[in-house]
This record gives C-alpha cells, sequence and structure tokens, in this order.
C-alpha cells in the first residue's frame, strides 16, 4: 500500500462562529475547497494523509477540532515553531512511509519547518513543490490528488 502525505498551510479565510469544527471544515481557503470536493466526488484517495500548518495551533490533522480565531504567521511565531513542528513531522514519518510528500505552503509558513528534509534521509520519498502563482499551485496540488486515484 503505497502512502501519500499533503502538507499545507491554514488559510486565512475560515468559517466563522463560536463552537470548535473539524479543521478541514472551519478553513475554507481555496485548497481546502478542492481537497472538501475531491473527498464529496470520490476523487480522495484514502492514503493521503494530511498535516495543516496553523500559525496558531502548529500542525493539524483534518479532523482535530479547533475554534474560530484569526492569527498570522509572522518570521517571530515561525520560529517559535520550528522546534514543535519539525518534531511532530518526525513522529508522523516514524508512524509511515510516504511514497510522496506535496508541500503546498507560502514562505512564512515555510520558515517554520528549516532542513525538515533532513527526516528522510535514506527514504526514496519524492518531495513536491508546486510552482507559480497561487492558481497554478491549486492545479498542481489537485491534478496530484487525481493521480493517485
Amino acid at each position: 500500500m503505497r502512502c501519500y502525505l499533503l502538507i499545507l498551510s491554514c488559510s486565512q479565510r475560515k468559517r466563522r462562529g463560536p463552537g470548535l469544527l473539524p479543521a478541514i471544515e472551519r478553513y475554507d481557503g481555496v485548497s481546502f475547497r478542492v481537497i472538501r470536493k475531491a473527498m464529496r466526488e470520490g476523487r480522495w484517495n484514502e492514503n493521503i494523509d494530511v498535516l495543516i500548518l496553523s500559525a496558531k495551533h502548529g500542525f493539524l490533522k483534518v479532523d482535530d477540532k479547533i475554534e474560530d480565531y484569526d492569527e498570522e504567521i509572522t518570521k517571530e511565531r515561525a520560529n517559535e515553531l520550528k522546534g514543535p513542528v519539525l518534531a511532530a513531522l518526525q513522529e508522523c514519518l516514524r508512524q509511515r512511509s510516504y511514497a510522496d510528500i506535496f508541500v503546498n505552503m507560502g514562505k512564512g509558513y515555510l520558515a517554520a519547518l528549516p532542513e525538515w528534509h533532513r527526516l528522510l534521509s535514506g527514504t526514496d520519498t519524492r518531495v513536491i513543490y508546486p510552482e507559480g502563482g497561487i492558481g497554478k499551485k491549486l492545479s498542481s496540488m489537485k491534478e496530484w490528488i487525481d493521480s493517485l486515484e
């Protein structure tokens, strides 16, 4: 069984309101809409794990319940997150081997994951960074998801 990991940043656009919602429902940016649509349409490969990097929470899984909040990534916050997010990613990679890791996040969030590639030393995991603007990155993510059916 081939497993895959999608790492993406949270989105500024959120479904507002009190109470807790699963991260996949709370975040409402375009990446999350693509994921939810693929799930609804049966195009989602169940062997895709998703890690969402949140400026407030660090790494989240899609079913982690979170409140409505508004916090942007800053250089200072990225520095604070480095240790915890690298540790969480290392634990994730210890639990499962991935054929591909697709990383879809901006520079601010990537700053919280310096030199994370060293965690893949000795593996044949393919790391994919989409290029271009947000539309091109989104298209690449959708193509990648669809290629895994």
